[in-house]
């Protein structure tokens, strides 16, 4: 009787200890999130350099001023390079960041001035002085729900100037909230992010992707310059400051 129970002991033990084993040796879960959020209009390229307009001031923004457009793949990018960091977003900021995606259009703008007027130039890095919209080949003129001043000024000098530079969240709604449609319909042809002010006018621009290419299932290629523009604002740095956009409309 008692060598039977010891049988049952060990054996007991044996399974526990395989069970321990196997939790401890489980792999992590390396799946990075699906965001499934219809996306809409599409561009071809998700990062824009900064191209003048008109105006009498040409140098008001410095020439490496760029923008991102943040859908899902640049969402998807930014995910993963924070978890190579070794740093897991929570999956409540993950929801957040799907149901942003879903419902407004956010750009992320890296503004650099050297303007030779220096209270001038730290000011327009911030879009202080500055009207922003979205604008279409059509000529209709979106405004902004929401400009989030992503960054303190950062400052360097440039010979006898001073450069200013400053991430700047700036985002749109993508329904529009008088006719129910769409702000930014499929088939528009272009999106230009618009910044004016000083007599002068800059844009981003961001050509859509051709419809054929979008069906058969085009897949976006970041240059090594381009991912480098789209992970200077971490995933948890940019929908951390976006998360109650996430209950706007709720």
């Amino acid at each position: 009787m008692k060598l039977g129970r010891l049988r049952n002991l060990c054996l007991l033990l044996c399974i526990v200890g395989a069970a321990c084993q196997t939790t401890r040796t489980a792999p992590p879960d390396t799946e990075a999130p699906v965001l499934t959020a219809p996306r809409g209009y599409q561009p071809m390229s998700y990062v824009s350099t900064l191209q003048l307009d008109e105006g009498e001031y040409p140098d008001l923004f410095g020439a490496e001023s760029s923008a991102v457009w943040v859908d899902n793949d640049v969402t998807e990018l930014k995910y993963a390079r924070e978890r190579e960091a070794g740093s897991t977003p929570p999956e409540g900021l993950v929801a957040a960041a799907r149901a942003i995606n879903r419902d407004f259009f956010v750009f992320e703008c890296h503004i650099e001035s050297v303007f030779r007027d220096t209270s001038i130039a730290y000011d327009v890095v911030g879009f202080r002085g500055i009207d922003v919209h979205l604008e279409t080949p059509d000529g209709k003129q979106i405004d902004p729900i929401q400009i989030i001043i992503g960054t303190p000024v950062e400052e360097e000098q440039r010979g006898t100037l001073r450069l200013f530079r400053r991430t700047n969240i700036v985002v749109f709604p993508r329904q529009d909230l008088w006719t129910g449609g769409d702000t930014v319909a499929v088939g528009s042809g272009a999106v230009r992010l618009v910044l004016s002010g000083h007599g002068s006018t800059f844009c981003f621009e961001w050509p859509e992707l051709p419809q054929a290419s979008a069906e058969t299932g085009w897949s976006w290629k970041p240059s090594e310059n381009e991912t480098v523009q789209v992970v200077k604002v971490s995933f948890s740095n940019l929908y951390g400051r976006l998360r109650r956009l996430a209950h706007t409309f709720d």
